[in-house]
């Protein structure tokens, strides 16, 4: 009986011996490229310049009380909102622009997975925006820090103006090449990265009366041109 007593106690110090053996899994970084539905995601290191237009959806009580991507609680009342590349904890300014009204949200989580859709916002962001009734919206979105990580040109006009998007390219140096291309031209560029994961080449800005006429001109050389709002 003693020896059984004795061997199972050795039995039991090892399995503690070993389980104390095997390293934790290392924390996967905030930064590290992710795919979702087939498609991979490259988080940016910096959010300074970042400026961008398109559909902003939100999301509420279904998700309410669950883990955001960044290990918050997703709380519909706070102002936040879900970006595919943003940093966490970057501030944005979102701008509804069918009717002006903004509102300041900060990234805590990933999403929305959808081509045709840039931010998901709270529901509390979304009341600010009055987007709760059509459930989405065209907005402006801009990152409020201003560290000079990444020099992005912007323009003060107003919405009343537009910018023509030339192309999207996944080198920054192609991209520089055709903005280089639009200013021989004569032409007034941006070039910026965006949640699409590519650097961006716009021109502009342009006001409504001359854009029509300017995309069918840039169209000549660049056929895949298209108009969006400053």
């Amino acid at each position: 009986m003693a020896r059984y007593l004795l061997i199972l106690c050795l039995l039991l110090s090892i399995a503690l011996v070993l389980s104390g053996c095997g390293s934790a899994p290392k924390r996967r970084s905030h930064f590290d490229p992710y795919t979702v539905r087939g498609k991979t995601y490259y988080p940016l290191r910096s959010a300074d310049g970042y400026r961008e237009v398109g559909i902003a959806s939100w999301y509420g009580p279904s998700f309410n009380g669950k883990s955001t991507a960044s290990g918050e609680k997703y709380d519909q009342n706070d102002f936040t909102c879900a970006h595919k590349t943003l940093p966490f904890g970057t501030k944005v300014k979102v701008t509804n622009l069918k009717n002006n009204r903004t509102v300041v949200v900060r990234v805590n989580d990933r999403g929305p997975f959808s081509d045709k859709r840039l931010i998901d916002i709270s529901k509390a962001g979304a009341k600010e925006l009055a987007i709760i009734g059509p459930g989405s919206g065209k907005v402006l979105v801009e990152a409020l820090t201003r560290k000079k990580v990444k020099k992005v040109e912007e323009s003060s006009l107003d919405h009343s103006s537009y910018f023509i998007q030339v192309g999207a390219f996944t080198k920054r140096k192609n991209a520089k090449k055709v903005g280089l291309e639009l200013e021989e031209m004569g032409n007034q560029t941006r070039t910026f990265y965006g949640s699409n994961g590519l650097w961006n080449v716009q021109a502009g800005p342009i006001h409504d009366p001359e854009v029509e006429d300017k995309l069918d001109y840039f169209r000549r050389k660049y056929p895949e041109a298209f108009i969006v709002a400053n």
